[in-house]
C-alpha cells in the first residue's frame, strides 16, 4: 500500500511528466541550432523512467516490462548502430566518415540532415545507456541484503 508521500509524489511525477518530456524533444529538435541536442535530451528523457521505477518499482506491468526485459539496452544499441551507419553512409557516397555534404546537393540541407540523424542516434544511445545503468543499480539493491 502506497503511503500518503508517495500518492503526492505520484501525482506530481504525473503532472510534471508531459512539461520534462516536451522539454527533451524542444532540446532534441533544435540541438542543431542552439546549446543542447542529444545527450541533453536522452538524459532528460531518462527522468521519467527512473522515477516511475522508484514510485512503482517492478510491481506493476510497466515496471516489470522496464526491469526485466532488454528493451533499454536495446534501444541504446540501436542509437550506436545508428551513429555507426551514418557515418558509413557519408563514406559509401564518396565522402569521409561522418561527412554530411554527401546526404543533398545543398549543403546546408545536408548538413542539417545529418546533424538532426546524428543527435537522433546519440540521444537514443543515451536514454538506453543510462536507463540501463540506473536499472543495474535498481536490480543490484533489490537483490542484496544490506542487514
Amino acid at each position: 500500500m502506497k503511503t500518503l508521500d508517495n500518492k503526492i509524489l505520484a501525482i506530481c511525477m504525473h503532472i510534471i511528466t508531459p512539461p520534462i518530456l516536451m522539454f527533451a524533444f524542444y532540446l532534441q529538435f533544435h540541438g542543431e541550432v542552439s546549446p543542447g541536442g542529444g545527450f541533453q535530451s536522452g538524459i532528460i528523457f531518462t527522468i521519467p523512467i527512473i522515477v516511475y521505477i522508484m514510485l512503482y518499482g517492478s510491481t506493476t506491468r510497466q515496471g516489470y516490462i522496464l526491469t526485466q526485459t532488454p528493451l533499454l539496452k536495446n534501444i541504446g544499441l540501436t542509437g550506436v548502430v545508428m551513429y555507426i551507419l551514418i557515418g558509413l553512409i557519408g563514406n559509401l557516397l564518396g565522402g569521409e566518415f561522418l561527412d554530411y555534404s554527401t546526404f543533398s546537393k545543398s549543403a546546408q540541407i545536408a548538413q542539417q540532415i545529418g546533424i538532426f540523424a546524428i543527435e537522433a542516434a546519440v540521444c537514443m544511445a543515451v536514454f538506453g545507456s543510462m536507463s540501463t545503468i540506473f536499472l543495474s543499480f535498481y536490480k543490484y539493491i533489490m537483490h542484496k541484503n544490506f542487514s
